[in-house]
């Protein structure tokens, strides 16, 4: 098993995303208490990855543990999301990447049906390789949310990298690449959109939470509001993520 630090300064209602990525084809992780599996195995050829969801009640502190095979290299990291949608289904537009193998790694599209929406991209890479922000893509902007999870332990060792592009409108962003990493290996990538949630006549949103040193840099993504008649505030990805393999 291994031991995943809670984000820092979560609020009620903060959507946390727990990706795990399992380093054969076989074992599965137990879910952790009071999370779900929102996506998974999402497999890249060798090895498979799952992403768990729970809502925040604000109080969450420490560490869980993630268990899966004692012979399987296990990683995991966790993001935090604010002024996700409070009730109901938090998502729309998912849809995965069958497994490929490239010396970069490839999109995968979403479709949103309405406005301020959050997509997002979750890669799982066999090796640990450097990412950053897609580039080439079009009906949107994706930006590399905080450095990759990348690590060299085990074999295979392996990648998770979180993609996120606000999408003001209804629309499809598609066609992003990672630069060329110089080595073919595999990966997948399961895309979808959050969606937002519903305020008051005069939307205010909170500043981004900082924080605490994790192993891996943090950076931050600024909400916006829409002045839509029935407003709503696009979710945004807050750096409150810790890693552990």
């Amino acid at each position: 098993s291994i031991s995943v630090a809670y984000p820092g300064s979560l609020l009620n209602n903060d959507i946390i995303l727990l990706v795990v990525l399992i380093g054969d084809t076989t074992n599965t992780p137990s879910t952790p208490a009071n999370f779900s599996l929102l996506f998974g195995p999402d497999t890249t050829g060798v090895q498979r990855g799952f992403t768990y969801w729970k809502r925040s009640d604000g109080s969450e502190t420490g560490n869980i543990s993630v268990t899966t095979n004692a012979t399987a290299q296990c990683r995991a990291r966790m993001f935090s999301f604010r002024n996700v949608v409070t009730s109901g289904t938090i998502y729309e537009g998912d849809g995965l990447t069958a497994s490929g193998s490239d010396d970069q790694f490839f999109d995968q599209s979403v479709t949103t049906l309405g406005t301020q929406r959050l997509a997002v991209n979750i890669l799982f890479i066999g090796d640990d390789r450097d990412t950053a922000s897609m580039t080439g893509e079009t009906g949107g902007d994706w930006t590399q949310v905080v450095a990759e999870y990348a690590n060299t332990t085990g074999s295979p060792d392996g990648t998770i990298d979180l993609q996120a592009a606000t999408m003001a409108t209804a629309g499809t962003i598609d066609g992003g690449a990672t630069a060329d990493t110089g080595t073919v290996t595999n990966y997948a990538v399961r895309g979808f959109a959050l969606l937002p949630s519903l305020v008051s006549a005069s939307p205010s949103v909170s500043p981004s939470a900082s924080a605490s040193p994790s192993a891996s840099p943090s950076a931050s993504i600024s909400p916006s509001v829409s002045p839509s008649v029935s407003p709503s505030v696009s979710p945004s990805a807050y750096t409150n993520i810790s890693g552990a393999e």
